[in-house]
């Protein structure tokens, strides 16, 4: 099933990768460079994911996750994070609502990258339903 997903990054060569990678699954791609076009994409499309970087001109995705949580509860959200590693992200996130579905850290595993947006599209499927 194809989907719509909106890749925000403001690294060329991250976003060209991950849009290579869900093309060829298939999946309609979105992309957005700062944090004020992803919001803005985001209240336009009817999309299925969000692919947040931490940091982008403008603002940040960190600050950006509560806003896409509270406006699209059922649209999951996967952080890239370049900073520290993604556990101890999650540790901080653990009882907060506004939690993303997942963070990954960059560079990641392709194989690693397609199993998460697949169980991102799987919980889109069960929150939609």
């Amino acid at each position: 099933m194809k989907r719509s997903i909106l890749v925000v990054d403001d690294q060329w060569v991250v976003q060209d990768l991950v849009r290579t990678i869900l093309t060829g699954q298939g999946h309609a791609v979105r992309q957005a460079c700062t944090a004020q076009d992803a919001l803005r994409q985001a209240r336009e499309a009817d999309l299925d994911l969000v692919i947040l970087d931490a940091h982008l001109p403008g603002g940040n995705g960190w600050e950006l996750l509560p806003i896409f949580r509270a406006e699209f509860p059922a649209r999951p959200v996967i952080m890239l994070t370049g900073d520290a590693p993604a556990e101890q992200w999650r540790r901080l996130f653990a009882h907060d609502p506004s939690a993303p579905f997942e963070i990954l850290e960059k560079p990641f595993q392709v194989w690693l990258f397609e199993e998460t947006v697949s169980r991102a599209l799987e919980e889109r499927d069960r929150l939609s339903a």
